[in-house]
């Protein structure tokens, strides 16, 4: 009787903690980056009932319960939502975010960050330093130094499309161009058509946006109408007021190519347009976003944007030997080195910005569990109290004796 009170009490006690951990997975079924616990029952060891004949192959063995003192981790991929905030990040597949603090390094899936007023990006739940992969070294983002974009200087244009042959002047108006200052300007390009001296060959003259001439030059281009050798280029001059002249180069194409700057005879009709102009004035950070890669992408008030850091994700071989350690973050033991990388690269998955992976934990099947859990109690409990009710039968017949 008494070894039906223990084994009726190891599932008490089981049933009990599997409840603990439903609990705590239905609490947290709204916790951005949560993973469920699963709780592990073993059945305790067996021995043989003294007096059976334990020499016997057949002799009587009884188990002595029930126990759950362990519990796994599911990984499993949560759903990833929409957030309307660029700063934070979810991953789509394999791979742990990286959070470090002071001495300590945290692995988490929770991928809600912000710009701290140190200029550190960091974890919302307990401020850690979130790390980027850089040079195969972890380092903390920190965009105090990319909050300002630096001038430009405007060092070379490019032009497209064609100048007629037969046509005999061209303008192009109100190009924006940023001289060593960074101060911008307004300039115009007025081409003449001067065949009468040599074939297929234009006069370009340069105004600033006073109408001022500022550069000039000549162009040519060869009987097939590609830009021709030592005559596709023109460099002129952008004066500034309290520095050396900007040069910039005004280019037409490679010699014999036609994808740039042509001159067939098409009438009077000249199409000629600007392609590309380098440079760009002085501009503040507006917003930052992570592309596929795990990149921060920097966009300025200028309309510029640039790479940033590339953010660092870890794996693990042995998942199960993570420790969680609340707030979304876990712990690696000693025994096992995480495999760094980042998003899109070997084992690990995407990087999705602007959304937040959710907890993986599934209500139905939660309460499906909880079910079982309470009819086990139940039972476990049933058991004590037939126990019970046998052994007071048995000190009643002893005292009627």
């Amino acid at each position: 009787m008494l070894g039906s009170v223990y084994i009726g009490l190891t599932g008490l006690l089981s049933f009990s903690k599997g409840l603990d951990v439903i609990s705590n997975n239905v609490a947290n079924m709204n916790t951005p980056g949560f993973k469920k616990s699963d709780l592990l029952f073993q059945n305790l060891m067996f021995k043989p009932t003294p007096g059976s004949g334990q020499a016997n192959t057949h002799s009587l063995y009884t188990g002595q319960g029930v126990s759950a003192n362990q519990s796994t981790t599911n990984f499993s991929q949560g759903e990833l939502r929409d957030t309307n905030n660029d700063n934070v990040a979810a991953i789509d597949g394999t791979g742990f975010f990286i959070v470090r603090n002071d001495s300590d390094t945290y692995f988490t899936r929770y991928g809600g960050f912000e710009i701290g007023d140190d200029g550190f990006l960091v974890s919302t739940t307990n401020n850690g330093r979130i790390a980027a992969l850089s040079d195969d070294q972890l380092i903390d983002i920190n965009i105090e130094g990319d909050k300002r974009l630096v001038s430009v200087a405007t060092t070379r244009i490019s032009f497209k499309n064609n100048l007629s042959a037969g046509g005999t002047e061209h303008t192009i108006e109100d190009i924006e161009v940023f001289d060593s200052e960074g101060g911008s300007h307004k300039l115009s390009f007025h081409f003449i058509n001067n065949s009468a001296e040599h074939h297929r060959s234009w006069q370009i003259t340069v105004k600033n946006e006073a109408k001022e001439d500022i550069g000039f030059g000549q162009i040519r281009f060869a009987a097939d109408g590609s830009p021709e050798a030592e005559y596709n280029t023109v460099n002129i001059e952008l004066p500034v007021s309290e520095a050396a002249p900007s040069n910039i180069e005004l280019y037409f194409g490679e010699p014999g190519s036609f994808i740039d700057s042509t001159s067939f005879s098409e009438g009077e009709n000249s199409n000629l347009a600007i392609n590309t102009v380098n440079g760009s004035g002085s501009g503040s950070l507006i917003k930052t976003e992570f592309d596929d890669d795990g990149k921060l992408i920097f966009h300025y008030s200028n309309g510029e944007k640039k790479d940033g850091p590339q953010l660092g994700l870890a794996w693990f071989d042995d998942l199960q030997a993570l420790t969680q350690i609340g707030d979304g973050l876990f712990m690696h033991n000693q025994e096992q080195s995480p495999i760094i990388g980042t998003a899109g690269n070997g084992i690990f998955g995407n990087i999705i910005g602007g959304k937040i992976e959710l907890s993986n934990v599934e209500l139905t099947l939660e309460f499906s569990d909880l079910i079982i859990i309470q009819r086990g109690y139940q039972a476990s409990s049933q058991i004590l109290t037939t126990s019970n009710e046998i052994m007071q039968q048995t000190l009643d017949m002893g005292s009627n004796r």
